[in-house]
């Protein structure tokens, strides 16, 4: 029994590594809370509307099945006889079929596909499995192809375009990338012969292509049997392995031979395939779920070790397959009496829907005339049938005549009848001719949507890694940024995309031209457009109207998006308010910031103000770090009567743009920036007289990669699945394929090597072809592709691009890591710092926090130098190729550097720094960002405490800010925050001009207003997310950095804990406070887990009642995940390092500091004594299990259930603190020693 749980739970898993266990001690945990709510299917949506339609007239034409002509289910005479003889046979009974079917149904379902004649039968080389209808025969040979066939790069199956909506889903549960090839032709309504041909040639050797065996799911559109030959040919030549579907042997043509006509000839030719079969529509057995796969083998030894894979993975999913279907079957195709029945039956419902087509093509064609060409009803095949009209005369015949079909103009013949083809037929006149307003919806549903992708930033906030490479082409997750914004515009229907780019043209349009979406088969159409003199996004959008290519509403994005917002929704709405106002010219797209989202920066802190009713926006002003209020003009108050005031909001950089956008940019050359001048310029000129809208959306995810503290959060919201479906074990953009781990560990399936002592943490994804040595840490970072890690380096929170060498006992922390980088043995690398590609660091090199370093100089202005040449460009490659062959041993090759001042200074060199970039470096150390004593605008988003505010690792607690002056009295009154402001009884300008200034709360009275929030949801039991968002709104209101909310967190946990005298009681006390509040640290984005034992033990040492638990609670933090052991180790070192410098001497509080150390010295002791036992008992158990598994992988960092754990029930010794005790959880570690026997029975179960 064990054997069989473990075999299903691997099986699903996809990994043989340990099962994922969770700790659900909380009752209150909601495990489901991240499901996101799928929609409905699509067919059987229809059918329900269909059968909750009271007109008497209604028609169905949705559902594929067969229906008499009286419009009823028709059960085959050939089936009622065996069905007969079935129910007469006493010696059948109902015990369990073989795993892969009952025999003489697979043998017969196999003669009936592929001949009695067949090759492959006669010689034993097809294997036959009974699957659940054709539907599960498609889900067991793609399972199978994804284990064992041998994939040329990432495994994609092509399907064609459009195919049966279902094959999607099933290639992506077992982890295959669907992609499509061109197939149906709109214009001439048939097949795209020479569309698919190009897709199959081009694709690349051992492709494994979907072919519809005939009559075409949904198109009703088969090739010919020349058509079939030329496609071999290309199989043949390509090496390409056929993926046949037959759902309709029979159904189609009337003739079964015939109908399998495709596939007998691949086989024929010797082409490699796989066939699924199905015997729901052909013997009317929709119910009964009678299908069956067939792969073909090269030899008879080779379909005996296929047979035994199927039979694995069939035992793992269905144990055994249903037998009543199967022998029905059985009986019809052995039986030569019920097989010439059969065939009877089958021409019956050909032939009837065959003359359904002729009916309807006489009807339009002869009676009706209805407009345009209507050859493709009798020259399509099978049930279904595209009729070619759009997508608004589908939804106008349903809603108008009640007649249901599929959006894109789907029909099931089968649904037709001689009591309703005429007013079927009489429906598709009327809505293909149309009147005036059904014309106009359907120019409007066939207009083509545009996009604008702003390729360039017009920044240098992520040199020196732009310095090579444009931000939209930099990997957040091992995808490239640009992919992640194609895709969010493609799921919204986009088909025409202008990428507008300057610096780096010629590397964007390379990237265009090898990414997927730029295949035929995406439906985007990608056009870059490049200028050299655009220096802003008001350049770009004067350029855009220069070139007059907008033709009507449009996406505007950058190209640094990550979202999975519906913006179709979007557009509709915007398109429905230009339909009542013309003046409406823009739609901003806004996020409410939810509880789960991690603190913001830089420029990102703003007031929307927006009508209540209409959402109009009304007032748009970026809020400066360290100010507390907000001007608000008078009038706005008096033209709006009710107001919403939205602290809460995160523009998403998405904005739907009328046509007059561009138009208004080239009239007023001040617009360079797209909010700032434009967005406030149409909100206060008195001239234009037109609006702007924000669209709030209140699910989804979409964010701006704007610096590099947006690119660490949005990772980690990548990471932790926050973008579902945009995740990395789901479709990978990348084309990887990555196991989902416990922890969101993603490891990739192509050849990584991990040392079965290294340890993976929590948070992090491991690239393709990666290298992990010995006792290596890494946790909540990203590897690229081809990386290699020594022995015992430490990794946290960092990203590492492709094919970096790292060193051995190297630590980097909170940085980015270019590509092509060499950091030698011993370097560290402290937070915030940034390397930019084909840099060589080391030996021993240390970086100081927030340091930068390039490979070349940086140039006077780095957007100058984005905008080289392309022959400088490929200069500086072939330097940088041969710069890689080089072993970096010789000492003479080394270019160590300092560029100091300012990048608009001239550039000087300082060669004496190898203590700082190590003996054998090749880099260029860059000088400080912003540099010392910088100047700027505390209002402009591009001010140096912005830029600095927006680095990598920069939590801002050592920023200290000034007092905002009081604004002028000529502004609007004060509201609670995020409530609307009522503006009714202002009715005269000198009672609005007496309304004081709206303030955002003084940072003074932060940490009271704090404690007041905290004590409210611990009195009225809030729930984690509920006490996260209030305490993020206060953060934004106050504008304090994210540590002061730590801190109010840890200090009104721990004061929440009762003091007691018994050493167990109290570890109860304390666990029970922590398990409750803890979370809510990890709630409002704080990740700074070292930090938070340091304000932990700060606040200890300073409440000196609270001293004595400090172990406690540390170990309570450990247990919960809230700290990691690499944490707590990095703050006990960190203070050493203090203390042996004598820095903390000086600390009046230093003898209490010096027993919290005391306490976690012996904490680490216990845990660290812990784990070396679990290693031991892991060193025996391969030892035993060494020859079944010839390569062990990497441990992941301990979950919950089986990581050292605080032991409440244990006392301790000694007097003081009060000690945490360590145990390990038993939870699970059982060894399951029977494994069970092969010949168990389900009755056993």
């Amino acid at each position: 029994m064990t054997s069989r749980v473990k075999q299903i739970l691997a099986h699903v898993s996809g990994s043989k590594d340990e099962l994922p266990r969770t700790k659900m001690s909380d009752p209150s945990i909601q495990v489901w809370q991240s499901v996101p709510l799928a929609p409905p299917d699509s067919i059987f949506k229809l059918t329900a509307s269909y059968k909750a339609d009271t007109d008497p007239q209604k028609v169905n034409l949705g559902v594929g099945a067969y229906r008499d002509d009286d419009n009823k289910p028709w059960i085959l005479p050939s089936i009622k006889e065996a069905n007969k003889r079935l129910l007469s046979d006493e010696s059948v009974d109902h015990e369990y079929l073989p795993i892969l079917g009952l025999p003489e149904y697979t043998a017969a379902a196999a003669r009936l596909m592929l001949s009695s004649d067949s090759p492959a039968i006669k010689e034993g080389r097809a294997v036959s499995v009974q699957t659940i209808s054709g539907t599960g025969a498609n889900h067991l040979g793609a399972l199978f192809l994804s284990k064992f066939y041998q994939w040329n790069g990432p495994p994609k199956v092509y399907l064609s375009n459009p195919t049966w909506a279902n094959h999607h889903q099933i290639l992506k549960n077992v982890g295959i990338e669907p992609v499509e090839y061109p197939y149906y032709d709109p214009k001439t309504i048939g097949l795209d012969f020479a569309g698919m041909k190009e897709s199959i040639n081009t694709a690349v050797p051992r492709s494994v292509f979907l072919l519809h065996a005939c009559a075409h799911n949904p198109t009703g559109v088969d090739p010919t049997p020349d058509q079939w030959a030329e496609l071999a040919d290309l199989f043949i030549e390509k090496g390409h392995y056929a993926f046949f579907d037959c759902a309709y042997q029979g159904f189609a043509s009337g003739d079964l031979g015939k109908d399998a006509g495709a596939v007998r000839y691949f086989e024929s030719r010797g082409v490699p395939m796989l066939v699924c079969q199905s015997f729901a529509k052909n013997a009317g057995l929709y119910g009964e779920r009678v299908g069956a796969l067939h792969v073909l083998t090269s030899t008879k030894d080779e379909a005996d070790r296929v047979r035994s894979q199927l039979s694995i993975l069939q035992r793992s999913e269905i144990s055994n397959p249903p037998a009543y279907g199967a022998r029905l079957i059985a009986l019809l195709l052995n039986d030569e009496q019920l097989f010439e029945q059969w065939k009877e039956d089958i021409k019956t419902m050909a032939f009837r829907i065959i003359d359904m087509r002729k009916q309807l093509h006489h009807i339009l064609t002869n009676e009706l005339q209805t407009p345009g060409n209507w050859d493709h009803i009798i020259s399509q095949i099978g049930m279904f049938s595209f009729t070619g009209i759009s997508p608004a005369q589908a939804n106008a015949i349903i809603e108008k005549a009640h007649v249901y079909m599929t959006g894109n103009g789907r029909i099931s013949m089968a649904g037709l009848n001689s009591k309703n083809i005429r007013y079927f037929a009489e429906s598709l006149d009327k809505a293909v001719r149309g009147s005036g307003k059904e014309k106009a919806a359907i120019e409007e549903e066939d207009e083509i949507l545009q996009a604008v992708i702003l390729a360039d930033s017009f920044n240098s906030r992520f040199g020196p890694l732009t310095m090579e490479l444009p931000r939209c082409l930099l990997p957040v997750c091992n995808t490239p940024l640009l992919d992640w914004t194609f895709e969010a515009l493609a799921s919204a229907g986009v088909q025409q995309v202008y990428v507008f780019c300057s610096s780096h043209a010629g590397l964007i349009r390379q990237a265009i031209n090898d990414s997927p979406w730029s295949r035929p088969a995406s439906g985007l159409r990608i056009i870059p457009i490049t200028s050299r003199e655009a220096r802003s996004v008001g350049d770009a959008l004067r350029e855009i109207d220069t070139k007059q290519i907008i033709a009507s509403d449009f996406v505007l994005v950058s190209g640094d998006i990550v979202s999975n917002i519906r913006i179709d929704e979007v557009v509709k709405e915007h398109r429905e308010r230009r339909k009542i106002s013309k003046d409406a010219i823009m739609t901003t797209v806004v996020r409410e910031i939810g509880s789960r989202d991690r603190p913001q920066s830089g420029g990102d802190a703003t007031v929307i103000v927006m009508d209540a009713e209409t959402s109009q926006c009304v007032h748009y002003e970026y809020i400066p770090h360290g100010k507390t209020d907000f001007d608000l003009p008078g009038e706005v108050i008096a033209k709006h009567r009710d107001l919403d005031v939205r602290i809460d909001l995160l523009d998403c950089g998405i904005d739907i743009c009328s046509p007059d956008v561009p138009a208004l940019f080239s009239e007023n050359f001040d617009y360079q920036d797209l909010r700032k001048d434009f967005v406030r310029g149409v909100l206060t000129s008195d001239l234009l007289s037109k609006t702007i809208h924000c669209y709030v959306a209140t699910r989804g995810y979409a964010a701006r990669v704007k610096n590099t503290k947006s690119y660490a959060a949005i990772s980690k919201d990548i990471i932790t699945r926050r973008t579902f479906p945009l995740v990395p074990d789901d479709n990978h953009l990348g084309g990887d394929r990555y196991d989902q781990r416990r922890g969101y560990v993603y490891v990739s399936k192509n050849r990584v090597s991990l040392s079965r002592t290294c340890v993976i943490g929590n948070h992090t994804i491991i690239g393709a072809e990666c290298e992990v040595m010995n006792d290596v840490h890494i946790s909540s970072s990203v590897l690229g592709k081809r990386c290699e890690i020594g022995n015992r380096t430490t990794i946290r929170n960092s990203f590492i691009w492709d094919k970096t060498r790292i060193g051995a006992d190297c630590i980097i922390e909170d940085s980015i890591i270019g590509a092509h980088v060499r950091i030698l043995d011993g370097s560290v690398i402290r937070r915030g710092c940034l390397v930019g590609q084909n840099v060589t660091l080391g030996p021993n090199a240390t970086l100081d926090k927030f340091q930068r370093v390039s490979r070349h100089p940086p140039a006077n202005d780095e957007d100058e130098d984005e905008d080289e040449d392309e022959e400088e460009e490929l200069d500086r490659k072939e330097d940088e190729e041969r710069d890689d062959d080089d072993d970096g041993t010789d000492e003479d090759k080394s270019v160590i550097m300092s560029v100091t001042g300012t990048e608009s200074s001239a550039v000087s060199v300082e060669p004496n720094l190898a203590s700082v970039l190590g003996q054998l470096a090749k880099a260029y150390l860059w000088p400080a960002e912003p540099p010392e004593g910088a100047e700027g605008e505390t209002e402009d988003i591009e001010s140096p405490l912005n830029i600095r505010l927006g680095r990598i690792g920069d939590h801002g607690s050592d920023v200290e800010y000034e007092e905002s002056d009081v604004s002028d009295l000529d502004t609007v009154g004060s509201s609670p925050l995020g409530s609307p402001l009522s503006a009714s009884s202002a009715t005269s300008a000198g009672l609005i001009n007496n309304i004081p200034t709206i303030s955002l709360d003084s940072s003074a009275d932060f940490l009271s207003e704090c404690r007041q929030s905290l004590d409210r949801a611990y009195q009225e039991g809030h729930s984690i997310d509920n006490a996260a968002i209030e305490l993020k709104t206060l953060r934004m209101a106050s504008n304090v950095p994210l540590k002061r909310v730590a801190e109010s967190i840890v200090g009104f946990l721990v004061g929440k804990i009762e003091l007691v005298d018994a050493p167990a009681a109290q570890r109860v006390k304390v666990n029970a406070v922590v398990s409750r509040w803890g979370p809510l640290l990890t709630s409002i984005g704080w990740d700074d887990a070292a930090e938070t034992i340091s304000l932990l033990q700060r606040y200890c040492a300073l409440n000196i009642k609270y001293q004595k638990i400090f172990g406690l609670v540390l170990a309570s933090f450990y247990n919960d995940d809230i700290v990691e052991f690499d944490d707590i180790k990095s703050w006990y070192g960190r203070n050493l390092a203090l203390k042996k410098q004598g820095l903390d001497d000086q600390d009046p509080i230093g003898a209490t500091l010096e027993d919290t150390m005391q306490q976690a010295m012996r904490l680490i002791q216990q845990i660290h004594s812990l784990e070396q036992e679990d290693d031991d008992d892991d060193d025996e158990s391969d030892e035993e299990e060494e020859e079944a598994k010839p390569q062990p992988s990497a441990r992941t960092a301990p979950p919950p259930a089986s990581r050292p754990k605080a032991d409440s029930d244990d006392d301790s010794d000694g007097e003081g603190a009060t000690a945490p005790v360590i145990s390990r959880s038993t939870a699970g570690d059982e060894d399951e020693d029977d494994e069970g026997e092969a010949t168990e029975t389900e009755d056993e179960k």
